[in-house]
C-alpha cells in the first residue's frame, strides 16, 4: 500500500524470512516527513519541495491544485492530497462555484485544496444532500 503524502515509515527496517503458509504479526509507525517553509512576506508562504505542475501554495497560504488527466471526480483529487478519498466534501465546499457536480471535473481546473481535517458541519450537510440526490431514481430519457 502506497503512504499517504509527505510521510516515511519510522525506524529501520527490518527483513523477515516466512515459509510458505507462515504468518507473522508487524507493526510500524509512519511519521509525517517535515518540510522546509520560507516566509516570504505577512501572509504569503513557500512551501518546499511542491509539485510545481499539480499544485502549490497561492497567495495568503491558501493550496491550490491543478486538476489532471486521470482525475476522474473530487475523490481522486482527495486521495492523492489528503490520502483519503472520503474527505472529498471539503475539496467540494471550497470550490462550489465552478464545481456544481462533485462527479464532473475538467482537466485544467485549479481547485483550493482546504486544510485536512474531519468534515465541517457545512461538509458533511453538502454530503448528505449530495447523497440524497443521488439516491433519487433517474428517469430513462434522462440517461444515455
Amino acid at each position: 500500500a502506497d503512504l499517504p503524502r509527505y510521510s516515511r515509515v519510522e525506524g529501520t527496517p527490518e527483513f523477515i524470512e516466512l515459509a510458505a503458509g507462515d504468518t507473522q504479526t508487524v507493526a510500524f509507525r509512519v511519521v509525517p516527513v517535515r518540510r522546509e517553509v520560507r516566509i516570504v512576506s505577512r501572509g504569503e508562504i513557500t512551501v518546499s519541495p511542491g509539485p510545481a505542475r499539480e499544485g502549490g501554495v497561492a497567495r495568503g497560504g491558501v493550496r491550490y491544485r491543478e486538476v489532471q488527466p486521470g482525475d476522474r471526480g473530487l475523490m481522486d483529487v482527495a486521495r492523492r492530497e489528503y490520502g483519503d478519498p472520503s474527505l472529498w466534501p471539503k475539496i467540494w465546499v471550497a470550490n462550489r462555484a465552478q464545481v456544481p457536480d462533485p462527479d464532473r471535473i475538467r482537466v485544467g481546473q485549479r481547485l483550493v485544496i482546504p486544510p485536512a481535517g474531519p468534515l465541517t458541519a457545512e461538509e458533511r450537510e453538502a454530503l448528505e444532500h449530495y447523497r440524497q440526490r443521488r439516491g433519487r431514481s433517474v428517469s430513462p430519457s434522462s440517461t444515455r
